[in-house]
């Protein structure tokens, strides 16, 4: 019979939250981490930053097209593979697999999608270039030039390197997702594409969202 006491409840959600792999999950996100970090310490967070990634890219014609072709390569990857897994799911009859792949899924949708759009809208922050070009916030608003804030490449980047690598504990996957999510977000800032602070938001709403999947999954077999 099932126990509806808060002290129960509460227990049930703390044993999943002890039983995440915090290590792996920080060795993934700390790359990410690292590069925000040094372009925020070689270049600044504001108009400076901007203006020299703005001339860099039209400096380099072939750096920009490769960081082009990443930023609309890594997430739909990610998501290839989501369905491989949901193949091999429903194939082996893996129920454990399942419910990952459709807490993921779940997730995704909500957080990445629903969540970081409304944010976009809401917040209206300029783009870099839009900055450089003298653009202000303007909230509540559809542009394309004013939905920096938060990153969502890296939104879904994140969430989908922490869950995938934390779900095996591999450290070299979760070191190696880490470095792909770091290369997706120094890309989005060589593109003018995102300030700093909108790639440490999308981090930090990617980590919640890897961590709400385990949640899922551990509440569904406990």
């Amino acid at each position: 019979m099932r126990d509806f006491r808060p002290g129960a409840a509460a227990g049930s959600l703390m044993r999943p939250l002890r039983a995440y792999p915090w290590g792996l999950h920080l060795l993934c996100i700390t790359p990410c981490l690292l590069t925000i970090t040094y372009l925020a310490l070689a270049h600044g967070t504001g108009v400076e930053l901007a203006a020299h990634y703005a001339a860099v890219a039209v400096a380099h014609p072939g750096i920009t097209r490769f960081f082009n072709f990443l930023a609309h390569t890594i997430n739909p990857l990610y998501y290839l593979a989501i369905t491989a897994l949901l193949w091999r799911a429903r194939k082996r009859g893996d129920k454990a697999l399942l419910r990952f792949v459709l807490a993921y899924i779940m997730v995704q949708l909500a957080v990445s999608f629903l969540l970081v759009r409304t944010l976009k809208i809401c917040v209206g922050k300029p783009r870099p270039d839009a900055l450089l070009a003298g653009a202000h916030y303007e909230h509540f608003t559809f542009k394309q030039g004013l939905q920096s804030f938060p990153s969502g490449h890296v939104t879904e980047g994140s969430t989908s390197a922490v869950s995938l690598s934390c779900r095996p504990r591999s450290p070299l996957l979760a070191l190696g997702l880490g470095l792909v999510t770091a290369l997706t977000a120094y890309s989005r800032v060589f593109l003018s594409m995102h300030h700093l602070w909108d790639l440490f938001a999308g981090l930090v709403i990617g980590s919640f969202a890897a961590i709400v999947i385990h949640l899922l999954c551990a509440e569904r077999t406990s």
